[in-house]
């Protein structure tokens, strides 16, 4: 009863692998990675990450830019005697830069992406110069 509703029982017929040794074996796998490559650049298109990734900087400055405000707010509300609004001051600040932190991670995140999506790249340009030659 079980594996009717959870999927277990008969799996359905299965498709014979191909000798690795064959030459089909590597024409397969390179369609394989020819069809992954596809699928990765239509996901992640090599120059909108570029373009994020130059929207993802403007916007770590903007950041760093806010901090030192609010650093420099903080210091004069200090020197007024305005310790409520100094205080104020630095919440925001430690906010913005928990926003950084994030942001940081973010774009290495990022980094971690392209870096595959080169290589496979390189690799499917290589498959092409090998198959016309």
């Amino acid at each position: 009863m079980f594996s009717r509703l959870f999927g277990g029982g008969n799996k359905g017929p299965t498709v014979p692998q191909p000798d690795k040794n064959s030459a089909s074996a590597a024409t397969i796998d390179a369609m394989q990675a020819s069809a992954l490559l596809q699928r990765c650049m239509d996901a992640y298109d090599l120059l909108a990450l570029g373009e994020r990734e130059e929207q993802l900087e403007k916007k770590k400055l903007l950041l760093e830019r806010k901090i030192n405000d609010e650093m420099d707010k903080a210091r004069e509300f200090t020197k007024q005697k305005k310790k409520s609004q100094a205080l104020m001051c630095l919440k925001k600040k430690k906010m913005y830069e928990q926003q950084l932190e994030r942001l940081d991670a973010l774009v290495s995140r990022r980094l971690g992406r392209q870096a595959p999506l080169h290589r496979a790249q390189a690799a499917l340009v290589l498959l092409k110069r090998s198959g016309d030659a």
